[in-house]
């Protein structure tokens, strides 16, 4: 796994905290959560300043001593539910799915924001991850948006430093997979080659809609004239056929593997001699003369071509079951003190 000193940001294996969401929109909520109060000393005169603050009606979760309150509960929800087009049927789920991402969300950027945690990210890291998210808005349009969001630039950069504090921290709970990635390939290397693949044009008539004796007559014919040497395949199929798709380019199905058509076409037509054209031969939809055109094998999977894909999948995967461990861990240990919504099922995130 590359070093955060080399790696380019990248997004963490977990989603952020509301999902595939607007950037400007993320910054909001994570400038909401690290403006929230921090009662972690919760001394009486702390405790009294958070309950003259936020009333006690207005904080959903304490995390650690840090409040979670309804307002920035109630934005979440709301960018939720834009975002996911839930219906209102499901506002309840999903606002405690993101009281859930919110929690998760501030017992991470504690862990992140704690010295003992291990080192910050290195600067020309988080330069990097800076331009690689304005380099995303067309000129002057980043600025525009700050403009209508009341956010200066100052406080953008903050917070994408923030995230990708985050990001750089949760990827040191992680370990790469490089090693594992080749014994994975060869117990699943079968799988992973390309399949013999033909080229095929047709002629069908439909049976959908008209099931009679004629269809079957009609196609016969065809056949024969092709058989005769009346007219070519192409002709034919401008002619005859009722494959809206293809009719006009010779019936030219392209190159095609089984997996990608009906048994019973493939049956029909893998057998085939190139350029020899087929008996007419029925499926569930109809009447088919068929003919191959070209006809390529099937090729074993390489690891040097599939290396990089095969490795970058085994190192998600070892991320995800990694933080996945963290967090259940984290969800333990982690002081919550959650006001309403249910967790989602299995999921401990109010053990005190």
């Amino acid at each position: 796994m590359p070093t955060s000193a080399s790696a380019t940001p990248k997004r963490s294996p977990w989603p952020d905290p509301l999902g595939s969401i607007h950037p400007l929109v993320l910054l909001t909520v994570l400038g909401a959560l690290l403006s929230g109060i921090d009662l972690v000393r919760r001394g009486p005169l702390w405790q009294a300043l958070g309950d003259r603050i936020f009333p006690p009606s207005e904080i959903v979760a304490i995390v650690n001593g840090s409040l979670i309150t309804d307002s920035q509960l109630s934005l979440a929800t709301t960018i939720a539910l834009a975002t996911r087009s839930q219906a209102s049927a499901a506002e309840d789920e999903v606002r405690s799915a993101a009281l859930d991402a919110l929690i998760r969300a501030e017992v991470i950027r504690q862990a992140a924001s704690n010295p003992a945690s291990g080192p910050p990210p290195p600067a020309d890291w988080l330069t990097r991850g800076i331009e690689s998210f304005e380099s995303g808005f067309a000129p002057g349009k980043l600025a525009a948006l700050l403009t209508e969001e009341s956010l200066a630039p100052e406080t953008c950069r903050a917070l994408l430093v923030a995230h990708l504090t985050q990001v750089h921290w949760l990827d040191q709970q992680t370990k790469g997979t490089d090693a594992e990635a080749a014994a994975w390939f060869t117990a699943h290397a079968s799988g992973l080659g390309d399949p013999e693949t033909v080229r095929a044009r047709h002629i069908f008539l439909s049976t959908v809609e008209n099931n009679g004796p004629e269809r079957e007559t009609l196609i016969q014919e065809i056949h024969q004239k092709l058989t005769r040497g009346e007219a070519t395949f192409p002709e034919l199929a401008a002619r005859f056929s009722e494959d809206e798709r293809t009719k006009d380019t010779g019936g030219d199905l392209g190159y095609f593997g089984r997996h990608r058509i009906p048994a019973d076409f493939a049956n029909s037509v893998f057998p085939l001699q190139p350029g020899r054209p087929s008996l007419p031969f029925r499926t569930a939809i109809g009447w088919h003369i068929a003919e191959v055109t070209g006809r390529r094998a099937a090729s074993p999977a390489r690891w040097e071509d599939q290396r990089a894909e095969v490795e970058l999948h085994q190192r998600n995967i070892a991320e995800t079951k990694a933080l996945q461990q963290w967090w259940e861990r984290a969800g333990r240990q982690a002081d919550v003190s959650r006001r309403e919504a249910r967790p989602t099922p299995g999921e401990d995130l109010n053990p005190h």
